[in-house]
């Protein structure tokens, strides 16, 4: 089953620690507007490429998400950093 894009945001939003007012600054739309996107899943390829900026992602781990935390990511100043918070589950962010 695949996700649509909303909740896939809504789920990288929530494992990274964003609120959708902090996101929603991030990309100089209004919190109403990521309430939406995340709801429907309906958004333009522009605002899209601005919250995956925002969330860290390219469009290729967008793409290849499927609702689980993505592995720890290494930089190339050698710092790594996990991307989800391993007290959480997704099933568990994925509800809220």
């Amino acid at each position: 089953m695949q996700i649509h894009k909303g909740r896939k945001i809504r789920i990288l939003r929530v494992m990274r620690g964003i609120t959708q007012n902090e996101l929603s600054d991030r990309i100089s739309k209004t919190r109403a507007l990521v309430s939406y996107i995340e709801g429907t899943g309906k958004v333009n390829h522009y605002t899209l490429q601005e919250i995956l900026k925002a969330l860290d992602v390219s469009a290729e781990e967008f793409e290849a998400f499927e609702g689980s935390p993505l592995p720890v990511r290494t930089y190339r100043n050698g710092e790594s950093r996990k991307n989800h918070f391993p007290e959480r589950t997704v099933v568990d962010m994925a509800i809220i």
